[in-house]
C-alpha cells in the first residue's frame, strides 16, 4: 500500500485493522493510545496529546471504546489541509 497516494480514511482503517482485527470496530481507547505512540514521531510538538484528548473527549463510545470508523474520519479531516 502506497500511503502517499491513499485516502487518509482508508489508510487509517486498513493500519487499525492489521493491527485489532478485521471485526473489530469498537476498540478500547488505552489500546488506541498505545497504538498512537507507536507513531509518534511522525507527530511536532504537542499534536499527539492533542489529538489523543480530541478522540478523549469527542468519540468516546461505550465507556473506555471508541469506533475506528470516527478515529479515520478525525484523521482524514485533519489531513486535509496538508500538502499532497
Amino acid at each position: 500500500m502506497n500511503d502517499a497516494n491513499t485516502d487518509p480514511y482508508a489508510l487509517v482503517l486498513y493500519l487499525f485493522k492489521m493491527k485489532f482485527g478485521v471485526d473489530d470496530s469498537l476498540i478500547y481507547l488505552s489500546d488506541v493510545k498505545a497504538f498512537m505512540y507507536e507513531f509518534a514521531s511522525y507527530f511536532q510538538g504537542d499534536d499527539l496529546n492533542r489529538f489523543i484528548k480530541d478522540i478523549e473527549l469527542g468519540l468516546r463510545l461505550e465507556g473506555d471504546r471508541v469506533q475506528v470508523s470516527q478515529i479515520a474520519a478525525l484523521i482524514k479531516h485533519a489531513s486535509e489541509g496538508f500538502p499532497k
